[in-house]
């Protein structure tokens, strides 16, 4: 398999692991709120699933296709930890992207989006963090196993 063929076949990997968190993440948020508007529902499922989705696609391309390697990644343990790094990096990429749209909007926006970056960073690793974490890190091990053991899948 060539390594532009293993980054996509990663990054689709890494894209529907990640709608794991992040569609129990949109349930519970629908389920709480009263959305009055079709707009409302739309920035909701933007925000919260198809943006995530895309961040974790990138990382999964450039971090993930070394599991589908065989002389880069030596087992089952290695790839989860991989997949644990495809999914830390794409939630602190999300959180730093979100604190950097909603601190925008104040007076001082370099300085509030630095206090929302690390209030999101403490509140989101407590709240849904070891999930992204343990779904990255069990997406990797399966990739690895779908692989068999460092063989790439046939497409």
């Amino acid at each position: 398999m060539s390594p532009e063929a293993r980054r996509a076949f990663a990054a689709r990997w890494f894209m529907w692991a990640a709608a794991i968190p992040c569609g129990l993440v949109l349930a519970v948020v629908l389920l709480n709120e009263w959305l009055n508007s079709p707009l409302n529902f739309l920035l909701y499922v933007l925000v919260l699933f198809v943006v995530p989705i895309h961040i974790a696609r990138g990382w999964g391309a450039w971090l993930g296709a070394a599991i589908l390697d065989p002389s880069a990644t030596q087992g089952a343990g290695v790839a989860a930890l991989r997949g644990a790094a495809v999914a830390g990096a794409s939630f602190v990429t999300y959180l730093f992207a979100l604190s950097l749209c909603f601190g925008s909007f104040s007076s001082s926006p370099v300085e509030n989006a630095l206090n929302l970056f690390i209030l999101l960073m403490v509140g989101g690793t407590i709240l849904v963090g070891w999930l992204v974490v343990a779904v990255g890190a069990l997406a990797g091990g399966l990739l690895y196993g779908k692989a068999g053991g460092g063989t790439p899948p046939a497409e």
